[in-house]
């Protein structure tokens, strides 16, 4: 995720200049994240543990909300926040980052918890009453 990110922060003539490290490594990236991911489908225990930590898990509950939230996050910040204009790329990029997660992370435990724990309990509306056709 901060990959793509930082790179919407990179001025015009560094981009230029790092276009053929972008196709290049990003497809062997790319790559081999398909291979540990083919390896742990696989049954390789190996990565897996790797990705089982608490911070991992966390990533994966709340990725659905960071992927809703990020770029109505980051647009808003761009656009009506001219005290940004002022920081360098970096903190630019990591203030947004961490505004998107609080964001995130509040749309989380307001809107998609508990919609997932009434679904999880087997919650569902109750139906309308259907009239007769004979009445």
């Amino acid at each position: 995720v901060v990959f793509v990110h930082v790179g919407w922060f990179v001025p015009r003539w560094l981009h230029e200049a790092i276009r053929p490290w972008m196709y290049v490594h990003y497809t062997a990236l790319a790559i081999a994240i398909a291979m540990i991911v083919l390896g742990m489908a696989a049954g390789w225990r190996g990565f897996a543990r790797c990705f089982e930590g608490r911070l991992f898990m966390l990533a994966g509950t709340v990725s659905y909300s960071l992927y809703l939230w990020h770029y109505p996050v980051f647009q808003w910040l761009f656009r009506h926040a001219p005290w940004l204009d002022a920081l360098p790329a970096a903190p630019k990029a990591m203030l947004a980052l961490v505004v998107a997660a609080l964001v995130t992370w509040v749309a989380y435990l307001a809107f998609e918890r508990p919609f997932l724990t009434a679904r999880a309990r087997g919650d569902k509306a109750t139906p309308a009453p259907v009239p007769s056709p004979h009445a």
